[in-house]
């Protein structure tokens, strides 16, 4: 984690040793009145980051453009408070409270692959020069004031993906916000509708990451086999899942949240980390459907038995 001040030199200055970087900016936000807010508050923290952008921003084209392709480079979070996110299961309102402090994050993937994806060209210093340019007072629906203000950035490139959680006895994922994982579409069935599990079978979160992965690595792919293999290698042994409703747009939606524990016991040194920097990357890019509006938050931690 670097402070602001000297993140903008540091991350000019590093090597680009992998083909995609993660750069995360954290901000605090302080409501200066009680403001009602929609259950799920992505909508509150997107629409503050658009309103504090210039009209010519590149961030605020992305928030707006990027809707043409199915894996977006910049995700916004649900707002945090106590280091939980905020959200309600139900169709009501969240009410956040006035000289209270949020935060809420955004991510955003640098890739060599976006601009052919996108249609429009995205430069890496330009996403962090205007994320950490937003701070001050702004106004959120049309009447509601809050300040915002960065707080703190890092840089994390795929090659370093994994590295904490190689070696580990086990392996604990949290689903931090109502996960939306999709069954594949058929063929010969014609459903076009999305079908969404209600618990993150190690076949379903692969096939998930993997798709992410490989869109924005242009050499070291990961092949559709460790979704195969990965009930057999990333075996479960405990779980705490229930499904939850969430309102995406205009539609009512079932999801999960809770948490899975996994073994890694992987006889393939390379499968084993592969699974290990797709289940770090999710601790970035989530997993599942619309992580670009904070839907697929996780947590991905190691446990390892001679540290209990």
């Amino acid at each position: 984690m670097f402070g602001v001040c000297g993140f903008r030199f540091i991350f000019a200055c590093m090597p680009r040793l992998s083909v995609f970087s993660i750069i995360v900016v954290d901000f605090v936000v302080r409501p200066l009145q009680d403001i009602p807010v929609s259950s799920s508050t992505y909508r509150f923290t997107k629409q503050l980051l658009a309103n504090a952008l210039p009209e010519d921003s590149v961030v605020r084209a992305l928030l707006i453009r990027q809707s043409r392709v199915s894996e977006k480079p910049l995700k916004v979070s649900f707002l945090l408070s106590g280091g939980s996110y905020v959200w309600s299961p139900d169709s009501g309102h969240v009410v956040l409270g006035n000289g209270v402090n949020y935060g809420f994050r955004a991510v955003f993937v640098d890739s060599e692959l976006n601009n052919g994806r996108l249609g429009f060209r995205v430069e890496a210093g330009s996403v962090i020069d205007e994320l950490l340019g937003v701070r001050g007072v702004f106004t959120v629906y049309g009447a509601f004031k809050v300040s915002v203000e960065p707080v703190g950035a890092s840089v994390i490139n795929s090659g370093e993906l994994g590295v904490g959680l190689v070696g580990s006895d086990y392996v604990k994922v949290s689903f931090q916000t109502p996960t939306l994982l999709q069954y594949p579409m058929h063929p010969r069935l014609g459903v076009r509708e999305s079908v969404h599990a209600l618990y993150p079978h190690p076949v379903l979160l692969m096939l998930s990451l993997i798709r992410r992965w490989n869109t924005y690595e242009r050499f070291d792919k990961v092949g559709l086999s460790h979704a195969i293999y990965a009930p057999y290698e990333l075996r479960e042994v405990n779980h705490s899942i229930r499904p939850v409703t969430i309102s995406v747009g205009k539609t009512r939606t079932r999801g999960f949240i809770g948490w899975l524990i996994v073994k890694p016991v992987s006889r393939s040194e390379v499968r084993l980390r592969n699974y290990m920097k797709l289940l770090d990357m999710a601790n970035y890019l989530g997993v599942g459907r619309s992580t670009s509006i904070g839907l697929g938050a996780v947590r991905v931690v190691p446990i390892r038995l001679g540290n209990a």
